[in-house]
């Protein structure tokens, strides 16, 4: 069976300051501080379903980010978010379209990965908890996850 991904992301976190006190708060994904500009994707099905829809509790347009190609074994597909400066994230909250009803999509498992821009390793790397496991989940419709 093929399905189609898509998704919506609300990062919760520390911003560059560092500040404890600031680690609830949400990074800008839901009310638009992280520009569209700042959020990328490997593709999109149609326009309407690009990037900057893959937003938390948005409806506009098709209610979220939908890859080009349907979901099989050997595709990769990825929704980024380039948060300007350095941050650590301490929770990720994701959601599925659901189009005022019409669009009951979601991924079914995903991946977190991560990188650091301007050193010299600049690559991604799969985010892993204390105790070294990955992060990799399942979820419905909407589904919260603490990092």
């Amino acid at each position: 069976m093929h399905r189609r991904v898509c998704l919506a992301v609300l990062l919760v976190g520390v911003v560059s300051s560092l500040d404890l006190r600031d680690c609830d708060l949400p990074l800008g994904m839901e009310n638009g501080d992280i520009p569209d500009a700042a959020i990328t994707a490997s593709s999109s099905y149609v326009p309407n379903v690009g990037p900057q829809n893959g937003r938390l509790r948005i409806e506009r347009n098709g209610g979220g980010w939908c890859p080009k190609q349907q979901m099989k074994e050997g595709v990769r597909e990825y929704l980024q978010i380039d948060l300007g400066t350095v941050h650590r994230v301490g929770g990720i909250q994701t959601q599925g379209r659901y189009d005022r009803g019409r669009g009951l999509e979601y991924a079914e498992e995903y991946t977190l990965e991560y990188r650091r821009s301007g050193l010299p390793d600049e690559e991604w790397r799969k985010y892993r908890t204390w105790d070294l496991k990955e992060v990799s989940t399942n979820f419905a419709l909407e589904y919260i996850l603490k990092v």
